[in-house]
This record gives structure tokens, sequence and C-alpha cells, in this order.
């Protein structure tokens, strides 16, 4: 498992500039959701779209849109 690891992974994909740069960014997209959701940003978000969803219509929408 080891050696297909450090082969595979670091040995080939890191080693790209660009699979290097989509790594990062991928993971700062993640710290970010991560902080905004400690934060309490994801569920101020649900609170104002439950408060908008009257019908079934609005209901999917505000389901799609989170």
């Amino acid at each position: 498992m080891l050696e297909t690891f450090s082969t595979y992974i670091v040995g080939n994909a890191i080693a790209d500039v660009w699979n290097a740069e989509l790594l990062v960014f991928c993971l700062a997209i993640g710290g970010m959701i991560g902080i905004i959701s400690k934060m309490g940003g994801t569920k101020a978000i649900a609170t104002s779209l439950v408060k908008k969803a009257k019908d079934d219509r609005s209901t999917q929408l505000a389901a799609a849109f989170l």
C-alpha cells in the first residue's frame, strides 16, 4: 500500500505542477468551507432560505441552491 502511494500518487500526480496547484486549491476551498461552517454561515443561509420557501417550487429551488 505504501509503495503504491509513493509510486503512483506522490511520484506521478503531485510532481506535475498543474496537479499540485489543483490539490492546493481544493484544500484551500475545503478549508474556507470549514471556517464558514464553524462560524455558522451555512446555518444562517439555510435559515434565510427556509423563510422564503413557501410552496413546492420555491422549496425545490432552495434545495437546489443549497
